[in-house]
């Protein structure tokens, strides 16, 4: 029973102190005095409606082929 409180208390020490460390920024963030400003990102235009609707189809159809080799 000790030994499962040992390494619960280590582990859950562990997690705590992984978060601690993940917030440290070690370097500052880079000034820029080009006057270069960064591009604004762009997005593709969505797909078609037939299209995510196929995508569906071909989805339900591998897995139901994936259970029926499975079982």
């Amino acid at each position: 029973m000790k030994r499962w409180i040992k390494l619960s208390v280590f582990f859950g020490l562990v997690f705590l102190s992984s978060f601690v460390t993940a917030q440290q920024q070690r370097f500052p963030k880079p000034e820029f005095d080009t006057g270069y400003t960064l591009p604004t990102p762009t997005t593709p235009e969505p797909r078609s409606i037939s299209l995510e609707y196929f995508d569906v189809i071909v989805l339900l159809a591998v897995l139901a082929l994936a259970t029926w080799f499975i079982l």
